[in-house]
Parts: structure tokens; sequence; C-alpha cells
């Protein structure tokens, strides 16, 4: 037997000095420890180190005791389990070879194990703390600043990429990240195209950037959009119509339903202008003109009061066509030629061409608070009338008509005056019998229930004075009428009908 004895008893992690009786049980560590994960306030931790600090055995056959039980008075092990939990906290002694299995406190990892031998606790398996490594997603950022290794229970704020929209918080849990990627792709629906055909498969939908290839039906042409954000951008409309052909000529654009052409070298637009604008209505072009040879002639010029006969289409060099003047206009020439590429009527300008057969009149003279019932013309043939009206409220005062004689217009006088209406009231009777009464005119009336004669002048479109007939009073005489302060009643009145009666040979 070695001074160590057989067997090397252990007392758990930190304790008081062993009692120097011995074990009941032989081979048993004595002593207190910590009641709980940590050394006991109360006990001299400086004095249990000091007592522990050389080995001793207890009980021993030099101390009369029991060769077969050796106890040892163990030194302090030196392992403090950081961020560890003992299993039994009540447990003070244990057996040699008898080991002890920690578990690691909250946010900390493993398994670490102590194990009692003659020399006392050996075992230097430790608590680790818990960490995530970064977790990187191909649709989301970290928001701020970013490492490589999280703490445990650290949160990440992560912010979804373009083409995504969403956020999402992970955090740091026990050896993994708890929380899922929230991110949701904005995607584009299958697009409803109009007179045009997609190229290629055609999914359902489309993720961010994803691009479509189509082909307008009637020009052929091949475009491009794509899906951006969840928007299709980049669409541009195919015409309903045909690609537009132009022969010796070549257009541009094709957008809104319009185009632009303009001719080759050498050739020329039929109308006048080296470009023109083409529309595109149910499915035709409208405003396409073609292309002529620039020593041919193309549509004919506008003669001020004359028209030519000529068919649409290019004339060649020395070709005519003939010009017929408007009513009472005479032509100068009798036709226009090709010459050169352009329409000549020889030394004459082209309002030159058809004059007045006589002398024609200007525009018809202005006269206040009237207007014409005719479209405004720069020249009026002799002979021809205009017919002349009164704004509202206002009476015309002689003939409505004016003629054009000779150059000259008929020197009348054409006024509009204010005028009055007739008021009209069921309780009057009027010796005139028209509805209008000019400025300074006197209305004479009379009222039903007496043969009072009463009357009222039109001064500026309104009555001078308000007609008044007063009620025969059958409950009072005038007397008793002033006695009791009464007044009689007044009728005034009002335009609404007119109610005449025909008189002759009766003046007031």
């Amino acid at each position: 037997m070695t001074a160590n004895g057989p067997s090397g008893p252990c007392a758990k992690r930190f304790f008081a000095p062993i009692n120097k009786s011995t074990t009941s049980d032989g081979g048993m560590c004595g002593g207190t420890s910590e009641s709980d994960r940590e050394i006991q306030p109360d006990i001299d931790v400086s004095l249990a180190t000091k007592a522990l600090m050389a080995p001793t055995w207890l009980n021993a056959p030099e101390m009369g005791g029991n060769p077969n039980h050796y106890v040892k008075k163990s030194h302090v092990p030196g392992w403090r389990l950081r961020n560890a939990i003992h299993p039994d906290v009540y447990k003070q002694s244990y057996r040699n070879d008898d080991w002890v299995t920690y578990r690691c406190r909250e946010g900390f990892t493993g398994t670490p194990t102590r194990t009692c031998g003659q020399n006392g606790w050996t075992g230097d398996s430790q608590c680790t703390a818990i960490t995530c490594n970064r977790k990187d997603y191909p649709n989301a950022d970290i928001e701020g600043p970013s490492k490589s290794i999280y703490a445990y229970k650290e949160e990440v704020e992560y912010v979804c990429k373009r083409g995504y929209e969403g956020r999402f918080t992970l955090t740091c849990g026990n050896g993994r990240w708890m929380g899922s990627n929230s991110c949701r792709s904005l995607t584009c629906d299958r697009p409803e195209l109009i007179n045009a055909d997609i190229i290629g498969s055609v999914p359902r939908e489309y993720r961010h950037n994803d691009q479509i290839r189509y082909r307008c039906k009637h020009s052929e042409e091949v475009l491009v959009a794509r899906c951006e954000q969840g928007v299709w951008t980049g669409f541009k409309s195919c015409s309903e119509c045909p690609k537009p052909v132009v022969p010796n000529g070549f257009t541009s654009g094709s957008q809104d339903n319009k185009v632009y052409y303009t001719c080759d070298d050498g050739y020329k637009l039929f109308k006048k202008g080296w470009w023109g604008e083409a529309t595109c209505k149910g499915g035709v072009w409208f405003g396409l003109e073609q292309c002529i040879e620039k020593m041919q002639c193309g549509e004919t010029p506008l003669i001020p009061n004359g028209k030519v006969s000529a068919e649409r289409k290019p004339y060649r060099e020395g070709q005519q066509i003939s010009i017929r003047c408007s009513e009472g206009f005479q032509p100068q020439v009798s036709y226009l030629r090709c010459q050169e590429g352009e329409w000549s009527s020889g030394e004459l300008a082209l309002d030159e061409i058809c004059k007045p057969e006589t002398s024609n009149c200007v525009a018809p003279p202005k006269f206040d608070n009237a207007i014409i019932r005719t479209p405004f013309q720069t020249i009026y043939l002799s002979y021809s009338e205009v017919v002349y009206e009164c704004r509202s409220k206002y009476l015309l005062v002689g003939d409505e008509r004016l003629q054009c004689q000779n150059g000259e217009w008929e020197k009348k006088n054409i006024t509009c005056q204010l005028y009055c209406e007739v008021p009209v009231d069921d309780k009057l009777t009027f010796t005139e019998n028209k509805v209008k009464f000019l400025d300074g005119e006197v209305l004479h009336y009379q009222c039903t229930h007496h043969a009072e004669s009463l009357h009222a002048t039109c001064v500026d479109g309104k009555w001078n004075t308000t007609v008044e007939c007063v009620a025969p009073d059958t409950s009072l005489d005038a007397a008793d009428a002033q006695r009791e302060g009464r007044k009689k009643p007044a009728f005034t009145l009002n335009v609404v009908h007119i109610h005449r009666t025909e008189f002759s040979d009766c003046f007031i």
C-alpha cells in the first residue's frame, strides 16, 4: 500500500475541512460543499483551501484504523466549471472512479464531465457559448452592420432585395437560427397582348427582371418588355393595321397607330411637303400619299373662287387640267399646265385666275346688338343678301335684310332697340293688341272691376310705373275704412300671360 492509499476519495468541488472520523461506508470522501452552484457564503474558503493543500489519508493503519477503509483528505480540485450547473447539489462525497456530468446554463452547450480519482477530480471539458454563423440569403440583405458570429438570442434584421418585398428577423437559438425568410417575390402575370404574339414559352407568371419578346401580327416587328418590381415596363402597342408600304419611299415609327413617311431620292410626295403622317383606323391606313417622280405634277393648287377638274393621279410634263370658276366669276385662263414638276397658269397668280363678273361686296356692315344668320365670307357676290337678327331683349326696327348691289351694300339703318313686354294679369284688359313696346311707347289698360283708364310708358326696356288696380271694399265704406285705419288692397301686375280685349273706335 502506498502512502496515498488503495483508493482516492474526492470531495465535491470546493468544500470545508473533513472531520477526522472514519466514514461508515469505507473509502468515502467526507466533508461539506456548496449547497448550490456556488460556494456557500458562510464557508471560509481560504481556511478550507489551507487545510486541504496537502493530501492526508484518514483511518490509515498507523492511526489504528481499518486498512481497507481509507479516506483521503483531498485538496481543492481547482476546477470551477463556469456556465455549468451541478446535477445534484446535495451530494457531499464520491467514491473512487465516480464521475459527475454537468448541465450547461442557457446560452451554452456541452456535457462537461469530472471523474473522482486518487489524485482528485480529473477532466477538462467545459460549457461553450452557443453561437450562430452569419446566414446569407440570395433575396435579402442584413440591415445595418453585419458580422461573422452572433451570440445566443442575438437578433438580425433582414430587408428584402429588389424584386422582392418584405422584411424579417432571425434570432440565434440553440445552435441554429430561429425564424424564416419571409421575402415575397414580386411577379408579373402573363400579359394579354393585342395584335401581338409572345415568342417562346409562356408561363403563368414572370419573376423580377424576366423579359418577354413578342412579335406584332401585322408589322412583324419584334419588341421586348421586362417585369420590374411586379410591373411590366417597356411595352409598346402593336398597330391593328398591316405594315404600311410606301412605294419609292419609307416609313418610320409605328406608335399609337401613327407612322411618318417620306420618299426616296428622285421622288416627291403627291401633295405638298417632303414628309407626311398616316393614321390607322379600323385596320386601314389613312393619309398615305404616293411618291411620284420629281418631274411629275401631283396635287393641284387651290384657286380662289374656282376649282379644277383633275383626277387624283400624277400628271406628266405638258399635260393640262381645265379650270372652272364659281358663279359670278369669270376664268382668265382655261387650264393649268404641268411644267417641270409644277402646275403653271402662265403669268397669272392663282388669285387672279377667277375674277368677278360684276363688282362684289366685302363683308357687310356691323350694327349694334345685331348679328348675321349666315356664315362669314370675305367676298359677297353682287345681289346676294344677308339677314340680321337682334340679341335677346332687343327688337329689330325696320327691314332685316341687306343686299349687295354693284359692290356696295344697301344704305339701310338696321337698329336693335330694347323693348318692354306687355304686363299680364287676369284683372287687366288692354287697348293695344301687341306684345312688345319700344322705348317711349305707352301701354293703355283698364282694371276689370271698374272702368278707370291707366297707362305705363316703356323706358330703357322697363315700364316707368308699377300698374296697380284698387279692389272695391264691400265690407266698409271709405269713412269706416279711414276710421279703422285700413288701406284698400292693391294689385301689382306680373308678366305671365296676355289677356286682351278687342276695342273698336275706343280711345282713352
